[in-house]
């Protein structure tokens, strides 16, 4: 068990454990779980003039921005205001640099707070000293203010007020500097945090921070942050004041997270986080609280500056590093690990399952890739892994991939071999720790969101994202895979199931033919118009306006906007539809009763008047 699954020298905890993670616990779900005591957050704007909106200002130049009496005044009203939980005052004030943290103390013990200031220059018996005088019920001392120190692997349980005093440069590191607060102490009900938000240019990150997903998406954080994270757990309480509210709304509409600017800026904050250690491993990004999501650094739905894989991309940040400059020279690994990567996020855990049976042996029967996939997802999974298997052979490539590698490949009836160059590459001593762990991060990734629960067929999970392809894939779709697109479909298995596409948010330019009436009624009814040459007495229209009495499954997947930053967009998956009333024909309007009711913060996110981006 540990807090800190991540370490500063060269060991993978995860390899200690055979890759293994029996359970992970994160803010949101420790919230949930009533493991960590509720915060008070609240979002202030620092009134007092300093300016910060210059991009490369260094700690030192921030500070002596900072270091004013004016400020001094204005956080100790905003203290004094919002109070805190308890008899005695035991905050922590997190400071840029050891000046800032030393002017701060200085400053409050010369307004009647009784304060002091740790930095890494302090002995470790003088900092246990000083926690013990702050834990005290009868010492007078009331502040710490710190400087990286106390950002983790510090139990000071009793701390009721959290003062964030510098700029937010780092989502993790806001998440580790909250998590000091948030222990449990006996008569400790709930924690302050008071962040002062200067102009800076990063201020956004203290809403991906506060959102606490690993692969939070700009429509996802600016819906909360416009809401108020509605959705945070229990009495968590966040509150922003207005001006620090548009601040970072007009931050996020500017901000491009796909851009590779932004991508390299999230991979060098995430290493400066690992103290500096190079995050070679996938797996990595699992070890901490608020990482940024690595899929972003190669994947195919981000801008032409994408990489082919997670190597292709630490070269472009890792320039002179001898093993990655190595290993993109090594085609037969490129291509094999390219190809595995194009499966994360992982959708499903049967192709990457199926892999690992590699570790120990170049050919499986059916029966052993079946009883491989049961060990990642409960329920009968034998169609869906015989469907990964034939994805595998290639069976449903379009002509450009027909090109690519074949992973492995049927050899007799019902027998199954790894292809050379994947076998070749998982034992190589320098290329085999990359294919492992590709494998392990994908799989891993999927029991964090998705558990072990058989989704049914066809394979989906409400509420999550898909692109068309995708719900081909869980459909177990068999024919071309690139050919499953359109905004009506069925699969070959008698027809039965439709799957509508849906964009809500039509182009200003868009033909008032096919310019379609598209929206939620409410949270469980949709209307929907289907394509404007179908009329009622079809085949089609049947099915879609009266799909009960034919026999036929609707699934709705519904997007806001077809792309964002000039990205295309995945949709959610709102679930399965029953016709319920229809008229007129070509196109025919017809309302759908949905068979879940819409968690109300994705029906605000999706309301016509409310989207955003």
């Amino acid at each position: 068990m540990t807090a800190t699954p991540e370490r500063s020298d060269d060991g993978n905890v995860f390899d200690l454990f055979d890759n293994n993670l029996a359970i992970d616990i994160r803010l949101r779900q420790a919230l949930e779980e009533n493991l960590l005591v509720p915060f008070h957050y609240y979002g202030i704007t620092d009134e007092t003039g300093v300016d910060l909106s210059e991009d490369k200002l260094t700690p030192d130049q921030i500070a002596e921005k900072l270091n004013v009496s004016s400020r001094v005044d204005f956080i100790i009203d905003k203290m004094n205001f919002y109070g805190h939980d308890g008899p005695k005052r035991k905050a922590l004030g997190f400071c840029i640099t050891k000046k800032h943290a030393e002017f701060m103390a200085a400053e409050f013990n010369r307004r009647g707070i009784p304060s002091t200031f740790l930095t890494g220059d302090h002995s470790e018996a003088e900092r246990q000293r000083q926690i013990k005088l702050l834990e005290s019920e009868t010492d007078a001392l009331n502040v710490i203010f710190t400087v990286d120190i106390f950002n983790e692997g510090v139990d000071i349980p009793s701390v009721n007020t959290v003062l964030m005093l510098r700029p937010t440069e780092s989502a993790i590191v806001f998440t580790q500097q909250l998590g000091r607060g948030l222990r449990k102490a006996e008569q400790k009900e709930f924690l302050t945090v008071l962040d002062f938000i200067g102009n800076y240019s990063k201020s956004f990150l203290i809403a991906i921070a506060l959102y606490g997903s690993r692969s939070v998406t700009k429509k996802e954080i600016t819906h909360a942050v416009r809401k108020g994270f509605r959705n945070i757990p229990g009495p968590t309480n966040i509150r922003m004041d207005e001006i620090a509210k548009e601040q970072i709304l007009e931050q996020l509409e500017r901000e491009n997270f796909y851009a590779l600017k932004y991508l390299i800026e999230d991979y060098q904050a995430f290493k400066s986080a690992l103290a500096g250690k190079i995050p070679y491993r996938l797996q990595d990004y699992l070890t901490l609280e608020g990482a940024p999501d690595p899929v972003l650094f190669f994947s195919k739905s981000v801008s032409s500056n994408r990489s082919d894989n997670y190597v292709a991309f630490l070269q472009k940040v890792e320039k002179t590093n001898p093993l990655i400059q190595k290993l993109v020279t090594n085609q037969s690994f490129m291509t094999v690990y390219t190809k595995l990567l194009s499966y994360l996020p992982l959708k499903r855990p049967h192709e990457l399952a199926i892999l690992e049976l590699g570790f120990s042996q170049k050919t499986f029967t059916l029966e052993e890739a079946v009883e491989q996939v049961n060990r990642h997802v409960d329920g009968d999974q034998k169609d869906t892994t015989l469907h990964a298997l034939e994805t595998f052979n290639l069976n449903y490539a379009d002509k450009k991939e027909i090109l690519g590698i074949k992973i492995l490949e049927e050899i007799a009836d019902n027998l199954y071999a790894f292809n050379e160059e994947f076998m070749q590459s998982l034992v190589d001593e320098e290329t085999g720790p990359f294919i492992s762990d590709a494998i392990h991060y994908g799989l891993m990734r999927y029991k964090n969101e998705f558990g072990h629960r058989d989704l049914g067929y066809p394979f989906l999970d409400l509420y999550s994202e898909y692109s068309q392809r995708e719900v081909g894939m869980m459909a177990n779709y068999r024919n071309t895979h690139s050919s499953f697109r359109g905004s009506t479909l069925q699969n070959e298995l008698g027809g039965a199931h439709y799957f509508l596409f849906i964009d809500l948010h039509k182009d200003e330019d868009i033909e008032e033919s096919i310019n379609y009436k598209d929206k939620f009624v409410n949270q469980k009814q949709f209307q929907w118009e289907s394509p404007n040459s179908t009329k009622v007495d079809s085949d089609r229209g049947r099915d879609l306006a009266q799909n009960k009495v034919n026999g036929k499954t609707i699934h709705l997947f519904v997007r806001k906007y077809k792309t964002v930053n000039n990205v295309t967009q995945r949709y959610t998956y709102i679930g399965r539809a029953d016709a319920i009333s229809y008229r007129n024909e070509k196109p025919i309007e017809i309302q759908y009763q949905l068979e879940n009711k819409m968690p109300i913060d994705l029906y605000q996110e999706f309301e016509p008047e409310k989207l955003v981006f």
